[in-house]
Formats: C-alpha cells, structure tokens, sequence
C-alpha cells in the first residue's frame, strides 16, 4: 500500500489517465456515493432513538425458532387472493378444500434470528404479535416477489449466559436502527422529490430501450436481460458495443423526458450516467419487462439527483470520509498509470505476462526500492497498529449491493513483494 502510494505521487495530479473526462466522471460519481452514505448516517441513521421495551420484545421472541409453511407470488394481488382464500391453515376451523389446495403449493422451512433472512420476515415474526395457523402477509421481498407464511408453532432455545443476552441486545439493537434509519432516509428521498413530475417521450424512451437492451442480453438466454451487468469506467469504456454508442449517438439531441417541465435530452442522462450509473431493482427479467425496469432506474438515478444536490448544499463534500474515498479510488488509478507506464518502458505487457511475481521482481520491485529511499523521509510508520494488522490467506471482496459503485475498495496493490521496513520513520500508537 505504501509503493501505491509512493506510484501515485510519481504519476503526478495531472498526468493523462487521471486527467482523462470520463476518469474525471468517475472520481465525482465516487466523491458524491460517499456523499449520499454521509447523508444516511448523519441525517437518518444518527437521529434514531430507539424504544427499549421494542428491543425487549423482538428480544424475547429471538430465542424462538419458527416450524412455517409458505408460499411465493410475482403479483400482489395474486398473494391477496390467496390469503382470501385461505385466512387460516388449521384443518379444524378451515375449509378442508382451501387447506388441500394450500398445502400443495407451499413449502416447509424453520426461520430463527441469527439465521440469513429477509429483515421484513424478521420484523414479522420477531417484532410482532404472532399467532399459530393465520395467514401473515403478503410480505414484500422483492419488486416481484410476496411472500405468504403460516406459523405452524415454534421452539425456545433457552439463553445461555449473560455474553450471549448482551450480543443479541446489540444485534436486535442494530437492526432495528438500521430499519428505522432506512425509514428516515425513505422520508428524506419523499420530501425531496414531492411536487416533482417525471414525463418519457414515448418515441425517444422506446428507442433508447432498443439501443441499451443489447448490453444487458443474456448470452445464454435471449429472452433474459441480465441487470446485474456494471459498466463502469475503472473496468471497461462506457459502452463497449460500438453499434450501441452509435445507436446513442443518434438520439443524443432528442428530448427523452420533462423533469419538472425541464426538457432533458438522451445526452444530459448519459452525461450524468458518467458518474452515477444505472442501477436495476432486480438483477434477471424477461425481456419485455426491461423497459419498466429501465424506467425505474433512471427514476433511482434522478432521485440520487437531488439527494446529492442536498448533500452538497450540507457541505458533506468536506466530510474527511469523502475526502478519503476519493483520495484512495484517485491513487489506485494513478498507481495503476504509473505501472503500465514503467513497464511500457521496458516494453513488458502485464497482461499477457503468465508468471507475474517475476515480472514484479525483475522490473517493480528495483523501483519501489529507490522511491522508498527518496520518500524515506516523509514516510511514517506506526509500528504497533502494524503489528496488529491480522493478515488472512482468503481472498475477499466488499461489496454493496444495488449501489452505483458496489465495490468499496480498489483491489490491493501488487506493485512489490519486498516487505523490508528499512526506511521511514517508526512511530508508536501512544505517540
């Protein structure tokens, strides 16, 4: 991390790469996440006051582990339909054909709280009133996807000791901050945008959906659009396909919709698209739904719109978080433009090189080695907080999903495998 360091200040502040419009884009579109993830904490996450007696309540019932039957459906009002049909799964007091017809189609599973699960399952079973045989939902838990369950009954897993009462009281805690501040946030995005209209040209929208659908065919399944793709620019040009950009090009000037009887054209949302790119509700549809999930996610990026313009209005931009996450993301690309254009000097191509330590040995590391000793004397080292640094063997990635940017950090650097201290300044936490 130091030689990236080190890589980034030879690569300089105004250097090609760094300098280039799209990386420009880039660098914002991380600045104003970081922005927006500021805004969720301070505004919305900071201000929760949390209700002990709720606590105490989904406490209570966390010791439990639910026996339930349950039942998926693509269409709310397919799920009401059901629970109309079948109020309550006991053979006793309910219709014997609607308790036939309902175990057919539903499945058993056991639900307990310290198991993955979906938070609005959770807050059903967990933070409620639950009562055997009744029909609960139908509980959304995705932009396709109701749930329908019935609690057959339900075992207690005593508590064990006072860690343990102590680490659920903090994981119960958490999570319910964590609902009420995705509440508080869902306020701040309505205040926001009420009073604010959205209008699609017909003619244009219809061709921009003709012009992006190719990105996101399935290659196994033309029939599938397959959301999940991220185009972004620390990994590919904007727009790979050239019959894609040239199907953009020609729209560029038509109005694609009114925001607020302002006319916005196909290149205004590519241009903010730079630096927040689309992000899907879902990750897989068929192919005639991409159209609305097309139009929900411009609907997603004009919302983080405003969210950052209020960011900024809050100075956040100064947040010394947001300064970090810029920092870093700007000096990962820097390294990187310094390596290739070291080993574009000595005429090496990292990418087609089969054994990379010897490519980092042979030409890297001789380099890292002359910067460590000409930054030597601004280098400082914490020793103790190094030594503390508990280094695994597995690989690991962060990720947030359904962000513009999900990756939370650049990939480490493998600039040099020469882990020497014998330069820079030892320093100690107590100092």
């Amino acid at each position: 991390m130091i030689a990236e360091k080190l890589f980034a200040l030879e690569a300089g502040e105004n250097n090609a790469s760094i300098m280039n419009k799209n990386v420009q884009a880039y660098l914002k579109g991380r600045r104003e996440q970081a922005m927006r993830e500021i805004l969720l904490k301070k505004e919305a996450y900071e201000i929760v006051q949390l209700d002990t007696a709720l606590i105490l309540n989904t406490i209570e019932n966390s010791w439990r582990t639910y026996s339930i039957c349950f039942a998926n459906f693509n269409q709310l009002s397919s799920a009401k339909e059901f629970i109309e049909f079948v109020p309550v799964l006991d053979t006793l007091n309910a219709d014997k054909e609607s308790v036939n017809y309902a175990k057919e189609i539903m499945s058993k599973r056991s639900v307990s709280w310290d198991e993955a699960e979906h938070d609005s399952v959770l807050q059903v079973l967990f933070s409620g009133r639950v009562e055997i045989g009744k029909a609960v939902g139908p509980i959304k838990i995705d932009l396709d996807n109701y749930l329908v369950l019935y609690v057959n009954g339900w075992s207690v897993n005593p508590l064990a000791s006072s860690q343990q009462f102590e680490r659920r009281w903090q994981d119960v805690a958490g999570y319910h901050t964590r609902k009420i501040a995705q509440r508080n946030y869902r306020e701040i995005e309505k205040k926001l945008m009420h009073g604010k209209s959205i209008i699609f040209e017909r003619n244009t929208f219809y061709d921009f959906i003709k012009a992006l659908a190719p990105l996101y065919i399935d290659s196994n399944d033309d029939n599938i659009m397959n959301l999940g793709i991220m185009h972004h620019t620390e990994n590919a040009s904007e727009y790979s396909n050239s019959n894609i950009k040239g199907g953009l090009e020609k729209l560029k000037d038509k109005k694609l919709f009114n925001l607020n009887n302002k006319p916005w054209t196909v290149q205004m949302l590519i241009d903010l698209l730079k630096s927040r790119p689309l992000v899907f509700r879902s990750d897989r549809i068929p192919k005639q739904e991409f159209g609305e999930q097309l139009k929900l996610a411009i609907i997603d990026v004009i919302t983080d719109h405003y969210l950052t313009q209020k960011a900024y209005e809050s100075h956040y931009d100064n947040e010394p978080y947001v300064k970090r996450v810029e920092i870093m993301w700007k000096d990962h690309i820097n390294a990187l433009y310094e390596k290739d254009r070291l080993l574009r000097n000595y005429m090496v191509d990292s990418s087609r090189t089969s054994n990379y330590i010897q490519l980092v040995e042979t030409y890297l590391n001789p380099v890292v080695d002359s910067l460590q000793n000409a930054y030597s004397e601004i280098i400082e080292i914490d020793m103790d907080l190094f030594k503390s640094i508990s280094i695994s063997r597995i690989d690991m990635l962060a990720v947030q999903d359904y962000m513009p940017y999900p990756v939370t950090t650049p990939s480490f650097p493998l600039l040099t495998n020469d882990h020497i201290l014998d330069y820079g300044t030892r320093t100690n936490t107590e100092q």
